[in-house]
C-alpha cells in the first residue's frame, strides 16, 4: 500500500480524531432537620442496678452476639480438588472441581448420557465429564468451577450438576466462531481459529489480514504500538490456519479483533 494513499483508506482516520471533553456539573442542596428531645429522669438507685446488671451480662451478650454471627454468615464455597483426587471418592459425595473446557456443553447431547448440556472438564490432574440438563451454553477452553455430586451410569463416572453449580471464572477467552464476532462479543477477550486470508499492510497503524473458519471472515487489525510484526510470523501467511486472541472491537461498521502479544498469535491445528 502506497504511504500517500493512505487519506484515502479506511483506517486514515484511525486515532487522528479529537474529541471534546464535556463536564457536567451538578449540585445538590440538602435540607436538614433536627429536633430535640427531654431525656427522662431515672431514679438513680434504678440507674445503679440497671449498669451492675450490664456489666454482669456483657461476657454472655458478647459471646450470643458471636454466636449469632457465625450462624448469619453465608456458607463458603468449598475449595476446588483436583480431579484426580474426586474420580477416587466415593458415589454421592458431593465435589468442587475445576478446570478448563474440552468439550462444549450439549456436544454429546445424542447419546453418552443423554443431557442437554454436558460438558467436559480437565485440569493439570485429569478430567471428568459433567451432566447437566441445562444448556448453558459453556464454550471449550472456558474455565469453569463446578460444585455436584459424584455419579456413575453405563460405567462412566462424572458429576451430577445444576445451572447454579456451574460458575464461569475470569480470564478464560472464549472461542468464538469467526462469524459471530460483533456487538455480543464487543469488549470482551476472545479467541477465533482459522484460515489466513486478505493480509493488508496499513502503515503507520498496523496490520490487518482476515481469519475464516467457515463461518464468516473476521479482520484481525495488529497494532503496530504492540510490537507485533506479522511479517516475521510464518503462520500469517495467504492459506495458513492460525488461532487469534485479542480485544473484540469495531472500527467503523467493521468488527475486528486486535491481539495484545505475540502469544495471542499461534499456529492453529485442523
Amino acid at each position: 500500500m502506497n504511504v500517500n494513499d493512505l487519506t484515502s483508506g479506511k483506517h486514515s482516520l484511525r486515532r487522528s480524531g479529537n474529541t471534546a471533553a464535556r463536564r457536567i456539573g451538578s449540585s445538590l442542596g440538602r435540607a436538614q432537620r433536627g429536633y430535640t428531645r427531654q431525656k427522662p429522669v431515672w431514679d438513680r438507685s434504678v440507674n445503679l442496678d440497671r449498669e451492675r446488671m450490664g456489666n454482669k451480662m456483657n461476657p454472655w451478650r458478647t459471646a450470643a452476639s458471636f454466636l449469632l454471627i457465625l450462624l448469619a454468615l453465608p456458607v463458603l464455597a468449598a475449595a476446588a480438588k483436583p480431579i484426580a483426587a474426586v474420580r477416587d471418592l466415593p458415589l454421592g459425595t458431593t465435589v468442587t472441581i475445576e478446570g478448563q473446557v474440552t468439550v462444549p456443553s450439549g456436544l454429546f447431547k445424542s447419546a453418552s448420557l443423554e443431557d442437554a448440556g454436558g460438558f467436559v472438564i480437565e485440569d493439570v490432574t485429569g478430567g471428568i465429564y459433567v451432566r447437566l440438563d441445562n444448556d448453558l451454553g459453556i464454550h471449550r477452553n472456558q474455565q469453569v468451577r463446578v460444585t455436584g455430586t459424584l455419579d456413575q451410569l453405563f460405567n462412566l463416572l462424572f458429576v451430577r450438576a445444576v445451572p447454579s453449580g456451574v460458575e464461569r471464572l475470569p480470564g478464560s477467552p472464549l472461542l468464538i466462531a469467526t462469524g459471530e464476532v460483533g456487538a455480543a462479543t464487543e469488549g470482551r477477550i476472545i479467541t477465533v481459529a482459522g484460515v489466513v486470508s486478505d493480509i493488508e499492510p496499513d502503515p503507520p497503524f498496523g496490520v490487518e489480514f482476515s481469519v475464516d473458519d467457515g463461518s464468516g471472515p473476521i479482520s484481525v487489525f495488529v497494532h503496530a504500538s504492540t510490537g507485533i510484526d506479522p511479517s516475521e510470523l510464518p503462520m500469517i501467511a495467504v492459506g495458513k490456519r492460525v488461532r487469534i486472541t485479542g480485544f473484540s472491537s469495531f472500527f467503523e461498521d467493521e468488527a475486528e479483533i486486535q491481539p495484545r502479544f505475540r502469544d495471542d498469535i499461534r499456529r492453529d491445528q485442523p
